[in-house]
C-alpha cells in the first residue's frame, strides 16, 4: 500500500544471517551501531517472529553495505541465506 501512510511489516526472520555476516566482518560494535541507526533493538536477533518495518530491514542492508564498503553486500547476504536455507523459509512464509 505505497503512499497510504501505512508501514509495511516483515518478520525479523527475514534478515536471516545478516547480523552474523556484519558482526563477523565488522565486529559487534558496528553491528550494534547499525541496529541503533535503524532504531532496532539487538534483541531482535533472537526474536525471529517479531514484526519490524520493511524500511528498517532495507536500512540494515544499506548500513551493512556502507560499514563494510561492499556494494554487493545485499547480494552476498542473499546468497548466504540461500545456502543456509533461510531464504526458502522466508519465501515459503510469504507465498504459503
Amino acid at each position: 500500500m505505497s503512499g497510504s501512510g501505512s508501514t509495511e511489516l516483515v518478520r525479523a526472520k527475514g534478515f536471516g544471517t545478516l547480523p552474523d555476516l556484519i558482526e563477523g566482518q565488522a565486529g559487534e560494535r558496528i553491528l550494534a551501531d547499525i541496529f541503533a541507526g535503524e532504531r532496532l533493538p539487538m534483541a531482535l536477533r533472537d526474536a525471529p517472529r517479531t514484526p519490524m518495518p520493511l524500511r528498517a530491514m532495507m536500512g540494515l542492508l544499506a548500513r551493512g553495505a556502507a560499514a563494510l564498503d561492499r556494494r554487493t553486500f545485499g547480494l552476498d547476504a542473499g546468497e548466504d541465506m540461500k545456502q543456509t536455507g533461510c531464504f526458502r523459509e522466508v519465501v515459503s512464509q510469504r507465498t504459503g
